[in-house]
């Protein structure tokens, strides 16, 4: 998804969704309490423990 930003903000933004420009929870697990996350305003991703306040997207795989 970060590799794609500007063409999904592009699209987020034309259709009133909010752009993915924060930090986001990924959906893999580092150990039962912490979890990996990712900024895509640069890219950074690291672990964290699950109990900090990070948002989450729904992305549908087809």
């Amino acid at each position: 998804m970060f590799y794609f930003k500007d063409e999904i903000n592009a699209l987020l933004e034309e259709h009133g969704g909010d752009k993915l420009e924060d930090w986001y929870w990924a959906s893999t697990e580092y150990y039962s309490f912490i979890a990996w996350f990712m900024d895509f305003s640069n890219g950074y991703c690291n672990i964290y423990a699950k109990s900090s306040s990070n948002y989450v997207r729904a992305v549908a795989a087809i």
